[in-house]
């Protein structure tokens, strides 16, 4: 390169515009590929540019969670705070609650829609790792929960007011083929049609409806909780058999997280050689997804001896949520899996016959929005799926200890009770028990 076209080059450039410019070229990707050559080719510049200001991906990765925090602070936090007289106004009950809430969802929907990228960074380098130990966020996020605490009687239900306001809000995000640009959209409209105001205003409306008044109507078959859980949690002994490959990957999966599970570390927990390892799969992707088949069709199977011994639909979606949490706490690692599908927008391609096993186990699901049972439009069912596993796998990885099954079906409870009935029909309210 000449030194004019070089000076050129650095002039255009700035450690904010390569920030941005990371969030662009690594979102697309769900974060999974953070190679600094696709943030060099997103600026129209060479790699050895980039190094001018950042002495490698960690170093820019970090420069990432500072814009986080920062734009966390100065857009979605400081705003709430200083809108909190209309945020929470002093009308009574759920009047209240409402309103509260609609404004909530509607600034967490701005942030994101500001920020289209930041989403897919938090749930790859910020979900499961309490904000208290990252001094960059440690006073942004102790006031946010502080002002929802203000109102809410617990972490717990302020937790899934914000996860409720996130997940609903980022499952409307679609790509717009021509551009390639992440949109606000939903599966059933043009994404086009969702970017004009009453697009908007409609969505902020489903999501608020969904965290106040909850997924299920008021007149639902009862849920005989007690039934369902002697039915529906999962033993230890019906975990998946032991095998030498497979419980390698996922002890060097549990113990070090999908992205340093190397192929070096599993083969060496094996026991084998690298080129040794590569006689049982093509690669390392391969190997992980085989891990993702293995505990998605071994929970599938359980799933359908469970369910076919319940009667209800309202009383199989409560089964789902313990069978979701039991297994995770018997076999941990399907946590990470989990984690490790979502941010990776993964989708699994199962066999034939499994695939056609799984829509008849999730059928009852399908039939309650189809018949107006739950809140949910048609074709969200796995949308639905997907949110009841965020929940439980958002809550799990916050414990300090592995959870007893009495406190496990406790959490869970309350999380069904908030899903089921929504802050409205929660008794939610400051000073208030859950």
């Amino acid at each position: 390169m000449k030194p004019n076209e070089q000076h050129g080059e650095l002039s255009r450039l700035s450690r904010e515009r390569i920030v941005d410019a990371a969030f662009r070229a690594w979102g697309r990707t769900h974060f999974s590929n953070t190679s600094l050559n696709l943030v060099a080719r997103e600026l129209s510049v060479t790699k050895p540019a980039v190094y001018r200001y950042f002495k490698g991906k960690e170093e820019l990765l970090e420069a990432l969670r500072l814009d986080y925090a920062d734009r966390l602070d100065c857009e979605l936090v400081a705003p709430l705070e200083e809108g909190e007289p209309d945020f929470l106004q002093d009308v009574p009950g759920a009047a209240s609650l409402e309103r509260a809430a609609a404004a909530y969802v509607e600034a967490v929907y701005t942030f994101f829609e500001r920020n289209p990228f930041h989403y897919a960074f938090f749930v790859r380098y910020l979900l499961g790792h309490p904000f208290e130990r990252r001094p960059e966020f440690r006073d942004t996020v102790r006031r946010h929960d502080e002002l929802l605490l203000r109102h809410l009687s617990s972490p717990l239900v302020m937790r899934y007011t914000s996860s409720t306001a996130a997940f609903w809000t980022t499952e409307h995000y679609r790509r717009d083929a021509s551009t390639g640009r992440p949109v606000i959209g939903t599966a059933f409209e043009p994404a086009e049609s969702m970017q004009d105001r009453t697009g908007r205003e409609r969505t902020i409306q489903t999501i608020t409806q969904r965290l106040v008044q909850g997924f299920l109507p008021q007149d639902h078959h009862p849920v005989d909780l007690e039934l369902v859980e002697r039915i529906a949690w999962l033993t230890p002994e019906e975990m998946p058999l032991p095998d030498r490959v497979f419980s390698a990957i996922e002890d060097v999966v549990q113990e070090q997280g999908y992205a340093a599970a190397t192929v070096e570390r599993i083969a060496e927990r094996v026991g084998i050689t690298k080129s040794s390892l590569y006689h049982y799969f093509r690669n390392r992707d391969e190997m992980l997804m085989q891990v993702v088949l293995r505990d998605q069709q071994h929970f599938a199977s359980l799933a359908r001896i469970r369910l076919q011994q319940i009667e209800h639909p309202e009383q199989q979606l409560y089964a789902f949520f313990l069978m979701i949490a039991s297994y995770a706490v018997q076999h941990p690692v399907f946590m990470i899996v989990e984690n490790w599908i979502r941010e990776n927008d993964v989708s699994v391609e199962l066999p034939r016959e499994h695939v056609e096993q799984m829509q008849a186990i999730f059928e009852f699901l399908t039939d309650m929005v189809m018949t107006g049972r739950l809140a949910a439009d048609p074709g969200e069912a796995f949308s639905v799926i997907g949110f009841i596993r965020f929940l439980i796998m958002q809550e799990l990885s916050l414990l300090k200890k592995p959870i007893g099954r009495d406190d496990c079906v406790s959490l869970v409870r309350t999380l069904f009770t908030l899903f089921s009935r929504g802050l409205v029909g929660t008794e939610v309210l400051e000073g208030a028990e859950v």
